[in-house]
């Protein structure tokens, strides 16, 4: 009986031995699996970084871009709200602008709230052309781009036809008499 216990130790043993074993291998293997995905994460995290990164840069440049236009540029969203400008908008139709509504915001700065046509005066005495185009994702963008120089050399222009009409008409009655 005795000898049967022993072979059952030695057997149990045996047993321990080998699950022990196959423990290390699999911890083993486990450990490797472990470093390869902390190596993937770490070479993820560095890809998110240099993405991250140029994406700041890129909205960097725009917003410089934006801000260097001369025209005023406003984003709407769907419901006609503005939620971006540009300073030169903000300069050409005053401040607040955020979140207000662009009809409003309009009509609050135009001389004539019923003229909407090609170029249209402003409170503050500049003419501007008002051009609004759809985003694909929703929404609007508005140009505006100020025609106060052109508007005054049109004005002159008339003026001068007028001038040389009356001028030619003074010469003609002169001629008359």
């Amino acid at each position: 009986m005795q000898a049967n216990s022993l072979e059952l130790l030695d057997s149990k043993r045996s047993e321990l031995k080998e699950a022990f074993l196959a423990f290390g291998s699999m911890s083993g293997q486990l450990s490797g699996a472990f470093d390869a995905l902390r190596e993937q994460v770490t070479g993820l995290r560095q890809e998110l970084s240099t993405a991250h990164g140029s994406r700041a840069h890129l909205a960097a440049r725009l917003t410089a871009l934006l801000s260097a236009l001369p025209g005023g540029v406003l984003v709407l969203d769907a419901d006609g709200c503005i939620v971006e400008c540009n300073p030169a908008a903000r300069s050409l139709l005053g401040e607040p602008l955020l979140h207000l509504n662009f009809t409003r915001v309009l009509d609050r700065s135009l001389v004539d709230q019923n003229r909407r046509g090609e170029q249209v005066e402003l409170r503050s005495a500049r003419w501007v052309n008002i051009s609004r185009r759809e985003l694909d994702g929703g929404g609007d963008v508005v140009l505006i781009a100020d025609v106060t120089e052109a508007h005054a050399m049109q004005a002159m222009l008339a003026r001068q036809q007028r001038l040389l009409t009356l001028g030619e008409l003074a010469a003609g009655l002169a001629h008359q008499i």
